[in-house]
């Protein structure tokens, strides 16, 4: 071709002498042609300059492509958060089989997990993660109550061994997993948005690149066609020297077609070659990934040919089974390689190995789990290959089982006690009712609740309670056969299933036995506890009976046989089901008391005993009913403090009380019991604001009583509770003094203004020398300290003189007055003085006074009328009473306290 352009060239003024004597039209063809020649110039440089701002917008496109490949490929934000999940568990699981007895699980295991955990913590907190929580501000919760978890859980390791504190770990981890699988979904949708928006970009620069490599193509097109035009006006000025030149061009396209054929030659060879280099690279990444891969299983893996020769393993199967690496070389007899494994897994090996010979010899796919006799357990999942050869995955799953072991334990056991629970018992009372044989075996269900557990609870500390728990279940099982069935249901609440094989009515003895073992003396934490226990019995010796009705049947007495005083057992009878209707229709038509208006404040007096005026009166609350009358509050009182009505029955006996108080004279005060639910759930100070002023009572006038039971909730808050209440000019008293869980560090924690003696003691002054000591006792301490001081339960003459001996300064009982509605209160509040205390006041040289007022002093006509009806002369009942004494509807002998020390007063 060059060598034909110079000849072009050479004989270029001939053609031109030519041209003009033969085609004179054709001169200007010359300056055509150099026009073209500038033309063409100018389209290459041109589609030069386009190729290379395609190929800087390519390389622009391919680096933004690039980037958004490694976006999309870096994205592991769901598995470094849905990793929190197992390993929580797992910890979780460890910490569980540390607590088992004889676990070969050690708090060094249990601390690694703890640091796997706050490495995952770590993780959190950083990268991926970090910049997600920065975009979902509100799945900072989960990651933060993880990280506070972790910090109380540091502290726990080194007490791990105690008891209670792999439970404690378990309670404060519970929370997490719904979290955490929480803050997994989010970021998994969070990864999932991601991904999507830079697969959209990455779209988005493929149709950009495409369109690029279209005008490419284009722009190369034009070029391409310019040298076709111009190849043609070649061809044209070839023609008339083609006769000159053939012999030449045939020569010439001989030597280009060898050339030809030679470069093509050596363009295939070269292609072949990058070919190769290209599958060599790929297949050494290959084999580096399968190995990465292989070697980096959780399982380990053998493969072997149809000889039982092996053709690949990885290093996970060489540590399972203990085989030392250099003895893996291809081509060596798996069976081999599970004997010449380590001793500590040679039965388990050989076991491995005979099961998965059996199963290779049929030629089946098959799973199974091997294990010995020290917990260990390999799960084997066989698969054969069209070859005759197989494959097998094998996972140490020794953990996992004893897992799921402990699991199904706890699924049906009390963690506490070891007992069975409720879910097991129900169970097993099935069974035991499926397999009853009528008229020779007797099915009894016992349901135990123990007395005075709560107080444990409160004196001792909750672990003290639940040491307590644990010592009453053995008790139970070694009161028992060892068919029975002993259970912990809840709280403080056993059942015992027992069953009598022609041995009928053995579930009372059984009870009473019961009863003997569990109130001896408990030795808890180095002090001695005593608890109660109150049975009830259900018994069947038919069929037709349901485990529900059996439970049901025995709550029912259970429930009759605390009412009956507790530390007894009663026996289910069907009179108790009506009782129990009765009472759920009472807690129907207590709720509707309040609003209905069938409750009533009554008022007691209480005199100062030195000069016999009235000091104020005391709120006790009463219960018209339309039908039953007069109930009493020893009935309905506890099933307001049961069914939560306690609360605002105090808010309106203090509202009501406040309101009546009002009109009375101004140095007349109005006492008003509070419950310690009231303190509870309550906003009390609020509400005693409130109620001051509504009714405009000056504080002053307003007296609060609470009992010792209150400081026992919260001692703290509630003496900053009583606090606020003396800022508001309210005086305090303590309710009941010297019963219940009476304690002088009540009175050093807060100085009440008066201590309120308790009728036991009043009532016993006179035949027993220690009521009277500590009467004279109380006395003295609340002179010492400045507080007033109130005997409750006066009811005979002598009582008045011995409690004014004693030194007390205000009296309150019978003897003085009965409560009254507010409506039959004009006899006191205009009554300078009560002639009861006057009658009974010393002579002027101070000493006590012997003369007993006659029976007139006594006489109905001195107390005032008696809206209630005819008075019993028992005494009322003794012993603390944690809510407040609970007077009985037709009034009893001596003072009645607050119904609910929750509702102002009963």
């Amino acid at each position: 071709m060059g060598s034909s352009r110079k000849s072009i060239l050479r004989n270029w003024p001939g053609r031109r002498s030519a041209l003009r004597e033969g085609e004179p039209a054709t001169r200007a063809q010359p300056w055509d042609g150099r026009a073209l020649q500038r033309a063409f110039a100018v389209l290459l440089a041109l589609v030069s300059v386009a190729l290379v701002v395609a190929a800087c917008i390519a390389s622009v496109l391919i680096s933004k492509r690039q980037t958004t490949l490694e976006k999309v490929s870096r994205y592991n934000l769901t598995w470094v958060v849905g990793q929190v999940v197992p390993e929580l568990a797992r910890f979780e699981s460890v910490v569980a089989v540390h607590a088992l007895p004889g676990t070969d699980v050690g708090a060094d295991t249990v601390q690694l997990w703890l640091d796997i955990l706050n490495n995952r913590l770590e993780l959190l907190g950083s990268g991926e993660v970090r910049e997600f929580l920065d975009r979902n501000p509100a799945m900072e919760e989960p990651v933060d109550e993880l990280r506070h978890v972790v910090a109380e859980l540091r502290p726990l390791m080194s007490h791990l061994d105690e008891p209670g504190v792999a439970q404690h770990i378990l309670e404060l981890t519970a929370p997490l997993p719904p979290q955490m699988m929480r803050l997994s979904a989010a970021a998994y949708r969070d990864s999932s948005e991601q991904n999507a928006r830079d697969l959209r970009q990455l779209t988005d620069l493929h149709r950009l690149f495409t369109r690029l490599l279209l005008g490419i193509i284009i722009c190369a097109l034009i070029p391409i066609g310019a040298l076709t035009y111009g190849n043609r006006l070649l061809r044209q000025a070839h023609d008339s020297v083609q006769r000159l030149v053939r012999d030449l061009r045939r020569s010439g396209e001989a030597l280009s077609d060898a050339q030809e054929r030679t470069q093509a030659a050596m363009r295939e060879v070269q292609v072949q070659n990058r070919v190769l280099q290209q599958r060599d690279r790929e297949m050494h990444q290959q084999n580096t990934r399968f190995d990465a891969a292989l070697n980096n299983m959780s399982q380990g893996l053998c493969m072997a040919d149809a000889n039982g020769r092996l053709i690949v393993c990885n290093v996970p199967f060489l540590e399972l089974f203990e085989i030392p690496p250099p003895l893996a070389q291809p081509g060596t007899l798996v069976a081999d390689l599970f004997r010449t494994g380590q001793a500590r897994r040679a039965v388990l090996a050989r076991n491995v190995l005979l099961r998965q010979q059996a199963v290779a010899s049929r030629y089946r796919a098959a799973e199974f789990v091997e294990e010995d006799g020290d917990g260990s357990a390999i799960e084997v999942a066989h698969e054969p290959m069209d070859d005759g050869g197989w494959v097998a995955t094998y996972e140490d799953v020794s953990e996992r089982r004893r897992a799921e072991a402990s699991i199904r334990f706890l699924a049906h056991h009390d963690v506490l006690t070891r007992l069975p629970n409720r879910l097991l018992f129900h169970e097993r009372v099935e069974q035991a009712l499926a397999t009853l044989r009528p008229g020779e075996d007797e099915v009894a269900l016992l349901c135990l609740d123990l007395d005075q557990f709560k107080l444990i609870n409160d004196t001792l500390g909750h672990p003290a309670g639940d040491a307590l728990l644990v010592a009453v279940g053995q008790r139970l099982q070694g009161c028992v056969r060892q068919d029975d069935v002993v259970a912990r249901l809840s709280g403080d609440e056993f059942a015992i299933l027992h069953v009598a094989r022609g041995e009928p009515e053995q579930a009372e003895k059984l009870a009473s036995r019961i009863i003997d073992v569990l109130s001896a003396p408990y030795s808890i934490v180095g002090r001695s506890a005593v608890v109660g226990v109150s049975v009830g019995i259900a018994v069947t010796r038919g069929g037709g009976v349901t485990a529900e009705a059996m439970l049901r049947n025995a709550d029912m007495a259970l429930y009759r046989a605390k009412e009956g005083g507790r530390g007894t057992y009663r026996v289910f009878e069907a009179a108790m089901e009506e009782s129990i209707q009765a009472r759920a229709l009472m807690q129907n038509d207590l709720r509707d008391a309040l609003f209905k208006g069938e409750l009533e404040p009554f008022y007691q007096p209480f005199f100062d005993l030195n000069s016999g005026r009235l000091s104020g009166f005391e709120s006790l609350l009463r219960w018209r009913h339309p039908q039953r009358g007069m109930v009493s509050p020893g009935e309905f009182i506890p099933l307001a403090e049961e069914i939560g009505l306690i609360v605002p029955m105090g808010d309106w006996v203090l509202k009501r009380a406040c309101t009546d108080a009002r009109d009375w004279p101004a140095h007349v005060k109005v006492a008003v019991n509070l419950s310690p639910l009231q303190f509870q759930r309550g906003d009390i100070v609020a509400v005693v604001r409130e109620a001051l002023q509504q009714s405009g009572l000056p504080p002053a006038r307003l007296e609060l009583e609470i009992t010792e039971s209150t400081l026992l909730q919260d001692n703290e808050r509630v003496v900053a509770t009583l606090g606020q209440l003396r800022e508001l000019g309210i005086s305090t008293a303590l309710d009941d003094f010297g019963t219940g869980y009476s304690s002088l560090s009540y009175l050093r924690s807060f100085a009440f203004d008066k201590i309120k003696i308790d009728q036991s003691f009043v009532r016993e002054m006179s035949r027993r020398p220690d009521s009277l000591a500590i009467v004279n006792s109380v006395a003295a301490l609340a002179r010492t300290l400045g507080m007033t001081t109130t005997a409750e339960g006066i009811e005979r003459p002598d009582q008045l003189r011995q409690v004014r001996e004693a030194g007390c300064t205000q009296g309150q009982g019978y003897l003085l007055g009965r409560p009254r509605p507010a409506s039959e209160l004009g006899e006191w509040l205009h009554s300078p003085a009560s002639p009861h205390v006057l009658s009974t006041q010393p002579p002027r040289s101070g000493a006590v006074g012997s003369e007993v007022p006659g029976p007139e002093a006594l006489a109905p006509a001195a107390l005032g009328p008696a809206p209630l009806g005819p008075e019993p002369l028992g005494p009322e009942p003794l012993g603390p009473e944690p809510l407040g004494p609970t007077p009985l509807g037709p009034e009893p002998l001596g003072p009645e306290p607050l119904g609910t020390e929750a509702a102002g007063s009963v």
